[in-house]
């Protein structure tokens, strides 16, 4: 099985000093370190999941019944508890300050 995992190029705005990407003036998608790590791990913790199981589901984008409730509840908790275990981790790793900084200086 191929995973392609890919990150939205508005991301790159951020390198270039925009802090938000406004698809309208009224709808904006953040893009600040902080939301670029919380996405990362985000699409890792999908990967670990289609690795595990050839699926995965999420809060945001997990089927539903008609009756409002996740299809895969399991698995939507689960994406959650990856997703804060990888973001502690990439937080904790030797890296994550020089990134943080090189990524905050739009000038570097």
């Amino acid at each position: 099985m191929i995973i392609i995992i890919s990150l939205n190029q508005f991301f790159l705005f951020n390198k270039l000093g925009h802090k938000r990407y406004f698809a309208t003036p009224e709808l904006y998608l953040n893009i600040d370190f902080n939301t670029l790590t919380e996405t990362i791990s985000h699409e890792l913790a999908h990967y670990i999941q289609y690795i595990k199981y050839g699926k995965s589901s999420c809060e945001s984008s997990g089927k539903k019944a008609s009756s409002g409730n996740f299809l895969y509840p399991d698995l939507v908790s689960e994406h959650v508890q990856f997703t804060q275990e990888i973001k502690q981790m990439i937080a904790n790793s030797t890296e994550y300050e020089k990134f943080a900084k090189w990524w905050n200086n739009p000038e570097a």
